[in-house]
């Protein structure tokens, strides 16, 4: 049962409390996305010990092709100027989204026209791979945002100076609006799993004591 507000409140304290109760679904936002990221490392652990690394590639390209689809449904706003459609969905909604500033804590080094930087200090599905060791596992998830950039444009480039999945402190990740348009397709190499494909660490958090 929820509890009722108390009454007759002075005004600094009811406005204290109105901000702590919104903070309630963010927090709970927060949770939910980190259970989902553990789930999706714990499965596709089951099916690497099943059928190897390589499976990576699969769900890599799932998640990838569903952020390409993501992208798509934003492409109207591209088409006039790309440079809009990144000022509208990504520069603005981004810095100013009270869930995402507090799943994703980002400092923005650079939100000049056609150009935006994040960097990424904290990120529950950073933090949640990390402590699974499951951080090639990380990369193939996190293939989404990539491919939500470049499916809104041809010429939407998305690229990571920093990666926390790979030992970075941090996320550092930049989208610009290219001259020319680029192909679309999946650069793992680059970015995704197999950018860590010689390093050990695919494994789920019950094979540290094995390892230790």
């Amino acid at each position: 049962m929820v509890p009722e507000k108390p009454k007759d409140l002075p005004a600094p304290q009811a406005e204290a409390l109105d901000k702590l109760e919104k903070l309630d679904p963010i927090y709970e936002i927060d949770r939910l996305e980190a259970e989902a990221a553990a789930n999706f490392a714990r499965l596709m652990q089951a099916y690497i010990e099943a059928f190897g690394e390589e499976v990576l590639d699969i769900a890599e390209r799932m998640r990838w092709e569903t952020g390409v689809r993501m992208g798509r449904r934003m492409a109207p706003s591209f088409e006039p100027d790309p440079a809009a459609g990144l000022d509208k969905h990504f520069t603005q909604a981004w810095s100013k989204s009270a869930a995402w500033s507090r799943t994703c804590i980002c400092e923005y080094p650079v939100t000049e026209w056609g150009r935006f930087e994040i960097r990424a200090l904290r990120c529950i599905y950073g933090e949640t791979f990390h402590k699974l060791r499951a951080e090639k596992i990380g990369l193939a998830f996190c293939a989404i945002d990539v491919g939500i950039a470049e499916g809104c444009h041809p010429r939407m480039h998305m690229y990571f100076k920093a990666c926390m999945h790979k030992g970075d402190p941090y996320c550092y990740q930049v989208r610009e609006i290219l001259p020319e348009p680029q192909e679309l397709r999946l650069r793992s190499e680059e970015y995704g799993w197999r950018s860590l494909k010689d390093l050990p660490r695919t494994g789920i958090e019950r094979q540290r004591g094995k390892e230790e």
